[in-house]
């Protein structure tokens, strides 16, 4: 009868006899008890049959045997050496040893006197391939280390592969470290192709600077040329999808030495498909701040004049100039509204939007969300926007220390 842990496999396969030798044999098919032997070349759970492997003692040394010329076999060997690392050793006679490592995954097989090379040890947990095998004076040289192989349980990534994770969430479901769902304070040094989309036209740019934070040592910086139509933006891939509805974002915003005289867009939370999507938006409108819900789906999103486009917007508060400000915006789809705060008191808002005929629903779910400036109404000189320490979430954040 076999015990719990019996496996079968067919290849070669070596056991301990009585004195505790290797012997070595190639078999049809084998049924291996815990500790009795470790089979080569083939794949079995937790690397090998039973629980770690028997460990070799201090054996005495052979009686000194002989290598017969090359193509022999090995004679009574000289003493084999006891690895204390839950293997098992053969010692003297047929040539070296084989260590189980623990139980984990089968060291390199060993040729015995001068016949074929042993197949490589089993593959292991962490798919650890076998070293080669080595001859004892035979004529064929050692055999081919084992191939890497599957794992019978999860795999520790750090020790396998180079993988990108996920980031780790805390009871709320939000990122560790992050006062919301979506966090972005650029101290990577740069825009994380991972997180957002660049869209950029008429030749603008944006980069990740350190002269001109807000905290820590990066920011973004989006920069605009005179006189162009053009946009220069980042828009978020693949964000969280809590937010797809009512939610509040918090960033810290600067505009040198001031923006456009008339409509330019600084952040929204839209539907998918930019540049032709619909949208609610923080703009401005030279040093007041413009709230619109927007539809461009069909509508030339290159031209100045927006023909057949279809906006609802409102104005007021003071935008602040030249200097960083911690702004903080409120976008709802059901009812339609947007609220601004300027360093935690609220600076305007536009409530009870009318767009098409809906007081509701008119962008049907927040999944992209972006950051920089459209201008439409370019002015006659260049201007910055920066950005720093961005935070989105379904309630209220609320500005840093």
């Amino acid at each position: 009868m076999l015990d719990g842990n019996a496996r079968t496999c067919a290849g070669t396969v070596a056991s301990l006899d009585g004195r505790g030798a290797v012997v070595v044999a190639f078999i049809g098919a084998l049924v291996v008890g815990t500790g009795a032997a470790m089979s080569l070349g083939c794949s079995t759970p937790r690397g090998g049959s039973g629980s770690g492997g028997a460990v070799g003692t201090d054996g005495a040394a052979g009686s000194g045997g002989r290598t017969s010329a090359p193509g022999g076999t090995t004679s009574s060997g000289t003493g084999g050496t006891t690895f204390n690392t839950g293997g098992v050793v053969g010692r003297g006679g047929m040539g070296g040893g084989l260590s189980a490592m623990g139980g984990m995954f089968g060291a390199g097989g060993t040729s015995h006197g001068g016949g074929m090379g042993v197949l490589g040890g089993a593959s292991g947990d962490h798919g650890i391939s076998g070293s080669g095998g080595y001859t004892n004076g035979g004529a064929n040289g050692g055999g081919a280390g084992g191939t890497a192989g599957a794992s019978s349980f999860p795999v520790d990534a750090s020790a396998d592969a180079t993988t990108t994770d996920a980031p780790a969430l805390d009871d709320g479901g939000r990122p560790v470290g992050c006062p919301g769902m979506f966090c972005e304070d650029f101290e990577s040094g740069s825009i994380d192709p991972g997180v957002w989309n660049v869209k950029t036209s008429g030749g603008q740019t944006v980069v990740v600077q350190k002269t001109t934070v807000a905290h820590g040592q990066y920011a973004a910086q989006f920069h605009a040329a005179p006189s162009v139509v053009s946009y220069d933006l980042i828009i978020t891939k693949n964000a969280p999808a809590g937010l797809r509805g009512h939610h509040f974002g918090r960033a810290y915003f600067n505009v040198t030495p001031k923006p456009p005289a008339a409509h330019t867009v600084f952040l929204f939370a839209g539907s998918a498909g930019f540049p032709k999507f619909k949208y609610l938006e923080v703009a401005g409108a030279g040093t007041t701040w413009q709230l619109t819900s927007v539809n461009l789906n069909g509508v030339d999103a290159n031209s100045a004049s927006l023909p057949g486009t279809t906006e609802a917007y409102s104005g007021g508060g003071s935008l602040p100039l030249a200097k960083w400000v911690c702004l903080e915006w409120e976008f709802n789809d059901a009812p339609d509204q947007i609220r601004v705060f300027v360093n935690g008191t609220e600076d305007v808002a536009f409530t009870n939007i009318m767009l098409g005929g809906l007081t509701t629903g008119q962008v049907g779910g927040f999944s992209d969300f972006g950051f920089g400036y459209y201008a439409w109404h370019p002015a006659s000189y260049p201007f910055d926007i920066y950005y720093d320490d961005i935070v989105l979430d379904t309630k209220r954040i609320g500005c840093l220390p």
